[in-house]
């Protein structure tokens, strides 16, 4: 199995930065929370985890959710929007990542439109050595100053509420298709990622990689906690990540020496600071799978209980 020491193939996203007594109301668009280079994150889509080069490629799938059939509670005419949006590209140390998408020139971001009910589809390629990173995409909240979306689940429909977006990364070796696998980028919601729970393995054929970015605009200190099956804290550690910085590792490499062989548990992200997304992947004998990751709006600080 090839094991690739950056965890080339995927997720977890990470946005962040803004103390938790700055905070919105869980779940309700703010449109104010300002992240890393001073981009709006709140109810934008966070993608933690890009994965290009020689074996691997990361490819968007995003439509926009206007018309009829899909939003029925919206007006006919503010579904005729069309929605704007920029895709940002970013190193694991928050530098500018230049990719190809769907064969153009290699640039940091790609900017694109889709009309009600159209979908894109943007493959992001690299040659060369495999390169792990992140993404933003910001979506613009009206265009030509028409009128909104109106209302949804009791706030404002804004941002990435307009798009229905996937991704899908592809492992290649020897030109052909070893792996295929689909995950879903964070819509950030201000007060919904202090707290976010991973279901992890460890063992001769299966580990389990996390991707965690911070896309906020100033560092965070992040308490990784460690639990067996029965909640017992197995290890805890501090992580530190500059803003706009990027990590992935798998989980036997997160906590050196002290994941047993055989072990099944979970691993429990909590973080001080608005901004912080998290997901897993599972590798097995070089087949990639999604692995669900819970999202909590609690913050108990830097607890090990």
């Amino acid at each position: 199995m090839r094991r690739i020491n950056l965890w080339v193939f995927l997720v977890w996203f990470v946005a962040g930065a803004q103390a938790f007594a700055q905070m919105g109301p869980p779940g309700f668009g703010q449109g104010r929370l300002q992240g890393y280079q001073q981009h709006e994150l709140d109810h934008n889509l966070i993608v933690p985890q890009l994965a290009v080069g020689d074996h691997y490629q990361t490819s968007l799938v995003i439509l926009n959710l206007g018309n009829m059939v899909r939003m029925a509670n919206v007006s006919a005419q503010a579904q005729s929007l069309d929605a704007a949006a920029v895709v940002y590209f970013f190193q694991q140390d928050g530098t500018p990542l230049l990719l190809s998408v769907n064969g153009a020139p290699a640039a940091s971001e790609w900017a694109f439109t889709l009309s009600a009910g159209e979908m894109g589809v943007f493959e992001l390629s690299k040659s060369g050595a495999d390169v792990p990173g992140w993404a933003l995409i910001e979506v613009e909240e009206s265009i030509s100053g028409r009128e909104s979306w109106g209302m949804m689940d009791g706030h404002e429909i804004v941002g990435g509420d307009r798009l229905s977006a996937t991704v899908f990364y592809t492992l290649r070796e020897r030109g052909q298709i070893r792996s295929r696998v689909a995950v879903l980028p964070s819509l950030y919601e201000m007060g919904r990622f202090f707290n976010s729970v991973v279901p992890v393995q460890f063992g001769a054929e299966l580990n389990t990689g996390v991707a965690i970015v911070n896309s906020s605009s100033r560092a965070v200190s992040l308490r990784l906690n460690l639990r067996n099956q029965k909640g017992q804290l197995i290890v805890s550690r501090l992580l530190e990540l500059e803003a706009g910085h990027q990590t992935a590792r798998f989980i036997d490499e997160l906590f050196r020496g002290w994941v047993p062989f055989g072990f099944h548990g979970f691993l429990e992200v909590v973080s001080p600071a608005e901004g912080v997304v998290t997901l897993g992947l599972l590798m097995s004998e070089g087949v990639l799978t999604s692995v669900p990751t819970h999202h909590h709006g609690i913050w108990n600080g830097s607890s090990q209980q």
